[in-house]
């Protein structure tokens, strides 16, 4: 049966428009797959920023914080997310931000340099600058926040000179030693971690990361402690990407360490 000049346009019209479905599909899938590739990179962004940085609902309670503020509070990111927002505060910080709520929701973002306070119930203070979210509709759903310039976080938080002298006693020659070994016996296991990462070795990553990590709690060193535990809980979800960007900022940990031990007098320097 001969076809028809309308049968023949119409299958001309139906092969344009499948190629333009085909193309369309296409950009679709590109755009997802960028979305997803930014989504990762945000993440890692979040989980490795020294900055604190945390995610409320309207009612204040936390949905997300990162490693970096549980860190510096002493928290848990399990004991944090639910936590309320005037758990942390100070006195005066509670009676600074909740009269600028209103504020907050009308222009969109407010800065404060409020006195968060520590599990253990030391102040950090610095410069906190909290955005509203909103609904398509507009409406006020919560809020995010970045601290910068934590005056708390190193000092505190970097080695518990307390910690290592009721482990080991109050022997400044043995606290001494037993220090200037971890930071002859951790730089290259530091190195052998990265090449672990370079060749994608979840399990090489994972089992370097322990051994750092119990070396680092022989000796108190808290915020290295902390961060291989990052590390070592990356690899083991073969989340190498993470696991890389975590240990770009192990070497900077060992530095403040080294400080830290140099201002305590054990390493006798």
């Amino acid at each position: 049966m001969k076809k028809t000049e309308d049968t023949r346009k119409l299958e001309a019209l139906i092969k344009e428009k499948s190629t333009e479905i085909g193309r369309v599909i296409a950009d679709y899938k590109r755009l997802e797959e960028a979305l997803e590739k930014g989504e990762t990179r945000f993440r890692n962004f979040l989980e490795t920023s020294n900055d604190l940085m945390y995610i409320a609902d309207k009612d204040g309670n936390f949905t997300y914080t990162n490693a970096s503020m549980a860190r510096a509070l002493g928290y848990s990111r399990e004991e944090m997310k639910g936590m309320n927002i005037s758990a942390i505060l100070s006195v005066e910080a509670r009676t600074l931000l909740e009269p600028r709520i209103a504020e907050l929701v009308a222009r969109g973002e407010i800065t404060l340099e409020p006195a968060w306070m520590t599990k253990d119930g030391m102040a950090l203070s610095g410069e906190l600058k909290i955005v509203a979210n909103y609904d398509f509709e507009g409406g006020f759903i919560g809020t995010q926040g970045v601290m910068r310039n934590a005056t708390a976080c190193v000092q505190t938080q970097v080695f518990d000179k307390e910690a290592l002298m009721a482990r080991f006693g109050g022997n400044g020659a043995f606290l001494r030693e037993i220090a200037e070994a971890f930071l002859k016996i951790v730089p290259p296991q530091v190195e052998i971690l990265k090449k672990a990462l370079e060749v994608n070795d979840a399990e090489a990553v994972r089992m370097v990361a322990d051994q750092i990590k119990g070396a680092s709690d022989n000796v108190a060193a808290v915020a290295i402690h902390d961060l291989v535990t990052e590390i070592e809980a990356a690899a083991g979800t073969a989340d190498l990407g993470r696991a890389s960007l975590l240990a770009e900022q192990v070497d900077g940990e060992l530095d403040a360490f080294r400080s830290a031990l140099n201002a305590s007098g054990l390493t006798g320097e």
